[in-house]
């Protein structure tokens, strides 16, 4: 999570980004062995509410379900 990415060197910079953004959140697709990440973005500062957060864990959970059960395209690469 982070609520400013000017401030945080784990980020893009700014040129990088194709909209500008100020707060992001990311999960991991798959728990154990992380294949992935699914991430928020949004152009104002803050930190996101705790249901925020949760939702994208879980759409992350059912991505990475979905990948392990269905496989993913050869085009994606391997999962």
């Amino acid at each position: 999570m982070s609520s400013d990415v000017h401030k945080d060197q784990r980020t893009c910079r700014e040129e990088e980004l194709p909209v500008p953004v100020h707060s992001m959140i990311m999960s991991p697709i798959g728990v154990d062995a992380p294949f992935g990440a699914i991430g928020a973005l949004w152009t104002r500062a803050g930190v996101p509410n705790a249901q925020l957060v949760a939702t994208l864990e879980k759409v992350a959970t059912l991505i990475a379900v979905a990948l392990r059960r269905f496989g993913v395209p050869k085009s994606a690469g391997s999962v």
